[in-house]
């Protein structure tokens, strides 16, 4: 059994978003005026989501209605490591660090849903595919920033990619489209 998330669900976790459509609304009400503070209060609430108690279905839903608007986020602040010398400022390593955790909150709330579809979650069955895709992108998006920015990557990384490649192999899943 493929397990990759490693975190643990909290009747006391209080995300500001549940449900789609209070993601939604959530997003709309979001300032990017400075992305470095907006990409702090996104990792927050998807790490604080991560947490919350939700049928994968739904999880993956919310999570896939984030997802534009996190690639768009990380494009503005991964600008502002672009051509940097090292070693990077401590202000420059924060924005780093902040990224690879806005991805890694990605992969923890993918990870949950694939786990919740090995546990017999029949809603997420015609998913599977797509539930491995993301894990593998927000996975390999990790290692990709802290190659893109010269700096070594924890070997956890590869471990999990290999795994997941593995377990889609094992489940004829390599040869699925996904959108």
């Amino acid at each position: 059994m493929l397990n990759l998330f490693r975190g643990r669900s909290d009747d006391q976790a209080q995300p500001a978003f549940r449900s789609v459509s209070t993601c939604k609304k959530w997003l709309q009400q979001l300032q990017f005026t400075n992305p470095a503070a907006t990409l702090k209060q996104v990792r927050a609430e998807l790490e604080e989501f991560d947490r919350y108690p939700l049928r994968g279905l739904e999880r993956m839903q919310v999570l896939e209605t984030l997802r534009e608007m996190v690639h768009q986020l990380q494009t503005d602040c991964a600008q502002k490591l672009s051509g940097k010398p090292l070693p990077l400022s401590d202000a420059e390593l924060a924005i780093l660090n902040a990224i690879t955790g806005l991805w890694q909150a990605m992969f923890a709330g993918y990870s949950r849903c694939l786990m919740a579809l090995q546990e017999g979650d029949k809603a997420l069955e015609r998913h599977a595919a797509l539930l491995c895709h993301r894990c593998m992108t927000y996975c390999g998006n990790q290692i990709f920033e802290y190659l893109r920015n010269g700096y070594e990557f924890d070997g956890e990384h590869w471990r999990q990619l290999h795994a997941l490649y593995l377990y889609a192999e094992e489940n004829a899943l390599l040869s699925e489209e996904v959108e």
